[in-house]
């Protein structure tokens, strides 16, 4: 399979709805641009966990897989505004989707 990511009112996006996908490379990771990523509509079971390295990523969509478990490193993907996961087959969410990104923040004043 070929990917390309297009730009769409200047966002970088990849499209891979309706595939049949039944994995994601961890190669994926190294789209560190992308701002989009849609795989709804495939047969998923799991994310990679290099999907956290996609730093730029503003909207996930893996809506209608068969996803039962979301990796850890969703937590660092902290300019997610849109995240579409209904329709999988989830029993919990990463605690590290509830943790506040500290990273880039300064410390007490001493």
């Amino acid at each position: 399979m070929q990917l390309h990511i297009t730009t769409k009112g200047g966002q970088k996006m990849l499209d891979l709805s309706g595939q049949q996908l039944s994995t994601l490379p961890e190669s994926i990771g190294q789209l560190i641009a992308l701002e989009t990523l849609d795989v709804d509509e495939n047969q998923l079971p799991a994310l990679p966990e290099s999907i956290g390295q996609l730093t730029h990523l503003q909207t996930l969509s893996v809506y209608n897989n068969r996803l039962t478990a979301l990796p850890a490193s969703l937590g660092q993907l902290t300019r997610l505004t849109a995240f579409s996961v209904g329709k999988n087959h989830l029993t919990s969410l990463p605690e590290s989707l509830w943790q506040p990104d500290t990273a880039d923040r300064p410390g007490p004043e001493k």
